[in-house]
C-alpha cells in the first residue's frame, strides 16, 4: 500500500509546476462548489416549489455562457488571464451571494441571476480551458483530468453530505433558520473563490494568443466534435438541475440530497480516476459509447421502475456515465485541437466547442420545459431524461460517422 501510494505522488509530481498550482486553484473551487454551488438549485426550489424556475436559471445560464467566451476573447487582448479567471469567480460568487440575501425567486429574477451567473461561468470556464490546454500534454492530459475530477469528487464525498445536514439540523433543534444556513454558506463559497482566483493571478500565468474568434478552415474531424459536444450538451444541461428536482419531489429534503451527492461522488471519483490513470488514448472512443449505452439504461430505470429505488439508480450511474463521457471527450478534443489549431487560433476552437455543448444545454432544458408545462406535467421528471438519451446516442453516432469519413479521406489523399 505504500509503494502504490509513493507511486501515485512520483507520478503527480510528473505533472509541472505550473499544473500543479492550477490544481490547487480547481480544489479550492471544487470546495467552494459543494458550499455554494451544489444547493443553488435547491435554494430555488425550496424558495418557489416549481420545476420551471429551477430551469429558467440553467437555461439563462447556459444561454449567457457562449456570449462570456466571445466578450471574454475580446478582453484577453487588453487584461491578463488571471485576473479575468478571479474575475469570473466573484462574479459567480456575488451573484449566487445576493439571490441568497435578497431572493425574490419570480421567472423574471431567476432569468436575470442567470444570465450574470452565466457571465461569471464564461469568464471562469474559458480561462480555465486555456490555462488547462497550455499547462498540460498530450502524455499527461488523461491523467490530469482524471486527477482533476477525482479530487473534485472526493472534496464531494463530503461537503455534501455535511453541509446538507449543517442546513436541515440548524431548523430542527431551533439553533438557526434554513435562510441563516444558505447566507454563511454563501459567505464561505465566496471567500473560497476569491482564494482561487489569487492563486492563478500570483502565478502570473501568460495570455494565450487571441486571433479571429471563428475558425478558418473547418474539418469533417471537428463537425464531429460539435456533434459530440451537443451529445454530451442534452443531457448534461438537464443534469444540472434535476438530481434536485427528483429529491425533493420523491427522496426528501437537504440532507438525503447532500448524503445522495456524497454517494454519487464516491463512485464518480472512482470512474473519473480509473478512466484517466488506466484507458489508453486509442480506447477513449469505446469509453465514450460505453457511457452512452449507461445513461440510456439508468434513463430506463427511472422511466419505468418504481421510485425510490429507480431515482437513485438513475441519479448515481448516469453522474457515472457523464464523468466517463466528459473524461473521454475532453482530452481527445483536446488532442485534436492541438492537431487542427496553430497556437493563434487556439481560442477560437474552445470558443466554438463551448457553443455547441451549450446549443445542447439549451435544448436539453427547453424540451424539458416544454414537456412539463405542455404535455407531461409532473412526469415530464420521469421521462424527459430517456428522450434526451436516445437524442444523445443519435448524436454521438453521428459524430462517429464524421470521425470515420475524415480518416477515410484523410487516407485517400495520403
Amino acid at each position: 500500500m505504500a509503494n502504490l501510494i509513493k507511486k501515485e505522488i512520483n507520478h503527480f509530481y510528473k505533472l509541472r509546476t505550473s499544473a500543479r498550482k492550477l490544481l490547487s486553484s480547481y480544489i479550492l473551487i471544487g470546495v467552494a462548489s459543494s458550499a455554494l454551488l451544489t444547493f443553488i438549485d435547491a435554494y430555488i426550489w425550496r424558495d418557489t416549489n416549481d420545476a420551471v424556475a429551477v430551469a429558467l436559471f440553467n437555461l439563462a445560464f447556459f444561454i449567457v455562457l457562449p456570449v462570456g467566451f466571445y466578450i471574454n476573447g475580446l478582453l484577453l487582448k487588453r487584461f491578463l488571464i488571471g485576473s479575468l479567471y478571479r474575475g469570473g469567480l466573484i462574479i459567480i460568487g456575488l451573484t449566487i451571494t445576493l439571490l441568497i440575501f435578497y431572493s425574490r425567486c419570480t421567472y423574471p429574477f431567476v432569468i436575470v441571476y442567470g444570465f450574470v451567473y452565466g457571465l461569471g461561468q464564461a469568464f471562469y470556464w474559458a480561462n480555465r480551458n486555456c490555462l488547462t490546454l497550455e499547462k498540460t500534454r498530450d502524455s499527461d492530459r488523461n491523467y490530469f483530468s482524471g486527477l482533476e475530477l477525482s479530487v473534485d469528487t472526493l472534496i464531494n464525498i463530503v461537503f455534501p453530505a455535511l453541509i446538507g445536514w449543517m442546513i436541515v439540523l440548524g431548523q430542527r433543534f431551533d439553533l438557526y433558520s434554513i435562510k441563516v444556513s444558505y447566507l454563511i454558506l454563501a459567505i464561505v463559497g465566496m471567500y473560497l473563490l476569491v482564494k482561487a482566483g489569487n492563486i492563478v493571478v500570483k502565478e502570473r500565468y501568460n495570455n494565450p494568443k487571441i486571433g479571429s474568434l471563428r475558425i478558418a478552415h473547418m474539418t469533417l474531424k471537428w463537425n464531429g466534435v460539435r456533434a459530440v459536444k451537443v451529445a454530451l450538451g442534452l443531457t448534461e444541461g438537464a443534469a444540472y438541475f434535476f438530481p434536485t428536482l427528483l429529491v425533493f419531489t420523491h427522496l426528501g429534503s437537504e440532507e438525503i440530497f447532500g448524503m445522495l451527492s456524497s454517494l454519487t461522488s464516491i463512485l464518480v471519483a472512482a470512474a473519473a480516476y480509473l478512466f484517466g490513470r488506466l484507458v489508453k488514448s486509442q480506447n477513449r472512443i469505446a469509453g465514450l459509447n460505453i457511457a452512452v449505452i449507461g445513461y440510456v439504461l439508468a434513463a430506463f430505470v427511472l422511466a419505468f421502475l418504481d421510485p425510490p429505488y429507480a431515482q437513485v439508480f438513475f441519479i448515481l450511474i448516469s453522474s457515472v456515465s457523464s464523468i466517463i463521457m466528459w473524461t473521454a471527450t475532453n482530452s481527445l478534443i483536446m488532442d485534436i485541437i492541438d492537431l487542427e489549431s496553430s497556437k493563434d487560433d487556439n481560442y477560437a476552437y474552445l470558443y466554438d466547442r463551448e457553443l455547441y455543448l451549450n446549443l445542447g444545454r439549451i435544448m436539453g432544458v427547453v424540451i424539458f420545459i416544454i414537456l412539463y408545462k405542455i404535455v407531461l406535467s409532473e412526469d415530464a421528471i420521469k421521462y424527459t431524461p430517456l428522450f434526451l438519451s436516445f437524442l444523445q446516442a443519435i448524436a454521438v453516432m453521428i459524430s462517429g460517422f464524421l470521425f470515420a469519413r475524415n480518416e477515410r479521406n484523410r487516407t485517400q489523399g495520403s
